[in-house]
């Protein structure tokens, strides 16, 4: 089996790095032409795409990239080989306030970026305000005061 796993390092330093994404692929078949199952899984959207399986993969007539980037692509494309179409850029309205104050409607995200400004009810903040707030074990205990903020600055 092999496993593929995507690590963010911040600003580029190891002490900061985690895990943000892994693919698992598992030879399920043997001999020269091999079938290979893949799951895709991501630490926010859970899994990715589907579970799908590359068939009658010639072993050895490639590099190992070659296999990730196609077990890659059939996950995220129906069981095909081939990438899907590349996602579109959002497009949210942004609305200004009385006081200024630049904001936009949780309900107007489109999926998947809104996984990632949903709030966790137990930690009462988003996951991207806790992955940007390098602080935010010092913070936490002491005010909850992080609830609108300007996030213009970011």
């Amino acid at each position: 089996m092999l496993r593929i796993t995507i690590e963010l390092l911040p600003g580029g330093r190891e002490d900061g790095k985690r895990v943000i994404a892994r693919a698992d692929i598992a030879r399920v078949s043997g001999g020269a032409l091999a079938d290979y199952r893949v799951a895709l899984d991501d630490a926010v959207l859970r899994q990715v795409g589907e579970r799908a399986t590359v068939r009658g993969y010639p072993r050895w007539a490639g590099s190992v990239w070659d296999l990730v980037a196609r077990c890659v692509a059939a996950a995220l494309n129906q069981g095909r080989e081939a990438l899907p179409p590349r996602p579109a850029q959002l497009q949210v309205t942004v609305h200004v306030n009385d006081a200024g104050y630049r904001y936009v409607r949780l309900d107007e995200i489109p999926e998947p970026a809104r996984t990632y400004f949903e709030v966790d009810p137990q930690k009462r903040t988003s996951i991207l305000w806790r992955r940007r707030c390098r602080l935010w074990p010092s913070i936490v205990p002491r005010t909850r005061r992080n609830f609108g903020r300007k996030w213009s600055g970011w």
